[in-house]
């Protein structure tokens, strides 16, 4: 039996639904159940017809246990009543039922409220549960304000279950009863519930778990600093360190902490970091010990106008001037330092050394276009010997053709030679290049060349026939700028047809990863990640099994890279589902957790 208000707020659902959801406010609704019916709409449901779906529970024993150990003492409190006591998942999975009222245990059933089965909103519309997830408030849904036309003669109360050190929502608990039962008290008790479990979890944490959270809370008396406190799987900041932090911006954090905290750093260590919105911050990092080993990083940031270079670039003037590189990215201080160096230099015989892949040539032709050189005539000494037949100078090699691209350039101010892969010239080659830089400073013909690194200077004697010789950062000293690079490359994979966004496991994944071909290596896996499926977001499932091999914590050698990349592939085609992927392989879902934390790989389950 409905009374006064549950009518008006019926009629009002009745309005509603009947208007398609295109009403600005309705007598007796609140706010927040009217939000939630237009999201209801929004996600196609229709009263009469959507159901809750059934999905596989996924692996939540430590909230499952934490949870029991409270209703087990609470469940008496249900003898004798219409009510029920809910617990479910992130996602809005029902993990736990408790009913000792067979009637209403009955009742439950035919509305698929069993473990296993989704309540979340975008599956049957307005519910606690559902609109706990969506707030992250507690929430009273008295009978007519569900979406669920099988659910108007039930209340359902929930408040949200958050990890005790990540403070982020990994369930709800919810109290079910008949409609002629709602009481605001319900709300109070359910609260009181929530708590308790979230108490039994933090009892229930590691002890470097505990001692992550005893750093946070230690540093975080302090209101005015940013403080991030993280592992390889959590992180937890204050308010101030959330607004500055992007979710990229997490995940490159924890890769520079991380590494700090690995090689041993004592005390503070002191870094910049360069924001995904272009913004510098200052780090500092402590090691989070428990029981002698370093098990975390304690950062604090803070925002500088101007962020002091990295160790190991020299520092330059506040004044000094940048050069325009058009069409590349990079906000890294290596980049930054590699800009300000090109700018000081000068036209004539300069040289860029780097690793292979660094993107040497594509530096090379931006530089020349920054300042209106776009004639580009480009001789590749790894494409021919120095001479026809062996001689050196003769007719037909890179010598004759070094020197007709510079006569070809000669006179024309837009105009200039790029010569490629100087590591290949030998000693008794050195001479006829000499000859060709000459003859091009001669003309004032600027040369331009490109040399891969090799493992020692007396292996690259032609770079002593250069004015100037420019480092190119690895990628690995450009962690900073992998997050735009991906943004970049994917767009001109996709022919600037769409935008695909990286989230921030994915990003994670690809800077923890070894890139031996560098920034070539980078555009090969945009390249084959953009001939996928066309979705919105690249996931870290949709990296390929071998990228994520390398990203594992540690480096892995021989059979160690077979297994990581097998039990990656396994994964992959379960969809991340641990059991299938064991099955598959052969071993026991024990044995997979054993080999994954073996070899340090990450699973997608993980915050980091």
């Amino acid at each position: 039996m409905l009374d006064d208000q549950a009518r008006a707020v019926y009629r009002s659902r009745e309005r509603f639904l009947g208007s398609g959801g295109d009403v600005e406010r309705l007598p007796g609704v609140r706010a927040d159940i009217l939000a939630s019916w237009r999201r209801s709409l929004g996600y196609g449901l229709e009263p009469e017809r959507s159901r809750p779906t059934y999905a596989e529970p996924g692996e939540a024993e430590q909230l499952i246990r934490a949870t029991q150990a409270v209703t087990e003492t609470r469940r008496h409190h249900l003898a004798d009543t219409t009510a029920s006591i809910c617990l479910t998942d992130h996602t809005g999975r029902l993990l736990l039922r408790y009913v000792e009222h067979v009637g209403f245990r009955r009742r439950l059933d035919h509305h698929d409220v069993l473990p296993g089965f989704s309540f979340a909103e975008r599956t049957i519309g307005t519910n606690s549960g559902g609109m706990v997830l969506e707030t992250g408030r507690p929430a009273l849904i008295a009978g007519p304000e569900h979406f669920f036309a099988e659910s108007l003669q039930l209340t359902c109360v929930g408040a949200p279950i958050r990890h005790p050190l990540t403070r982020r929502i990994i369930g709800t608990i919810d109290l079910t009863c008949a409609h002629d039962q709602t009481s605001p008290l319900l709300l109070a008790w359910v609260c009181e519930l929530a708590a308790e479990i979230e108490r039994n979890l933090t009892g229930a944490m590691s002890t470097h778990e505990q001692a992550l959270l005893a750093a946070y809370l230690r540093a975080n008396h302090d209101n005015g600093q940013a403080v991030v406190c993280l592992d390889e799987r959590t992180i937890v900041t204050n308010a101030k360190a959330s607004r500055m932090l992007g979710p990229q911006d997490q995940a490159l954090l924890w890769e520079r902490a991380g590494r700090w905290v690995r090689q041993g750093g004592g005390g503070a260590g002191t870094d910049r970091l360069v924001l995904s919105d272009g913004s510098a911050v200052s780090m500092s990092t402590e090691a989070v010990v428990d029981g002698g080993i370093a098990v975390g990083a304690l950062v604090r940031l803070r925002a500088r106008a101007t962020a002091p270079p990295c160790a190991g670039v020299d520092a330059l003037p506040a004044t000094s001037t940048v050069a325009d590189l058009p069409d590349l990215v990079g906000r890294s201080a290596a980049w930054t330092a590699l800009r300000r160096r090109l700018a000081g230099v000068e036209a004539g015989r300069v040289v860029l050394l780097g690793e292979r892949g660094s993107g040497k040539s594509v530096i090379a032709r931006a530089w020349l276009a920054g300042r209106g050189i776009t004639d580009l005539r480009v001789v590749d000494l790894a494409a021919t010997p120095a001479g026809g037949a062996g001689a050196v100078g003769a007719p037909g090699g890179w010598a004759a053709g070094l020197r007709t691209a510079i006569a070809a350039a000669d006179g024309d101010d837009r105009a200039a030679v790029l010569l490629r892969h100087v590591q290949h010239v030998g000693e008794g080659e050195q001479p006829v290049l000499a000859g060709a830089l000459d003859f091009a400073r001669e003309r004032g013909v600027t040369v331009v060349a490109t040399c891969t690194q090799q493992p020692s200077a007396a292996e690259t004697p032609a770079l002593d026939l250069f004015d100037v010789t420019v480092d190119v950062p690895a990628l690995a000293d450009r962690t900073d700028d992998i997050a735009p690079l991906l943004e970049e490359l994917t767009w001109r994979a996709t022919g600037g047809l769409r935008r695909q966004r990286w989230t921030s496991e994915a990003v994670q994944i690809v800077t923890r990863a070894t890139w031996p071909a560098n920034v070539a290596g980078l555009e090969a896996l945009v390249r084959a990640v953009a001939a996928g499926p066309a979705t919105e977001r690249v996931t870290a499932a949709a990296l390929p099994a071998v990228i994520r091999a390398r990203a594992a914590r540690r480096p892995l050698h021989g059979l160690e890279r077979v297994e990581a990349q097998a039990l990656m592939e396994a994964l992959a085609r379960a969809n991340g589902n641990k059991k299938a992927a064991a099955d598959a392989l052969g071993i026991a879902r024990s044995t997979l957790y054993r080999k994954v934390r073996a070899l340090g790989l990450d699973l997608s389950g993980h915050t980091f």
